[in-house]
């Protein structure tokens, strides 16, 4: 069996695939898609080494909607007394 994507990228955006629809309304995303996606842009941006996320959480304030999405993270204040 293929697994198949929750969205697909292209170039800088990323659209939902119909497996990111939320049970409510078909025009929004369920919240566990925006939380898959900003995951992984973390991951992108981590040190490396024997450091990992111990817990990470999502407060969606309001339903995030079945459109283009894009996405930047950047390291604001590394800390150099949780990477050492």
């Amino acid at each position: 069996m293929e697994a198949e994507s929750i969205f697909l990228r292209d170039g800088e955006r990323f659209t939902a695939t119909e497996h990111a629809r939320g049970p409510w309304d078909p025009e929004a995303l369920h919240g566990g898609a925006p939380a898959a996606l900003i995951t992984e842009a973390f991951r992108a941006v981590q040190p490396g080494g024997e450091l990992a996320f111990a817990r990470l959480g999502f407060e969606l304030l309001r339903p995030v909607p079945r459109a283009a999405l894009e996405l930047s993270v950047e390291v604001a204040r590394p800390g150099r007394r949780v990477q050492e």
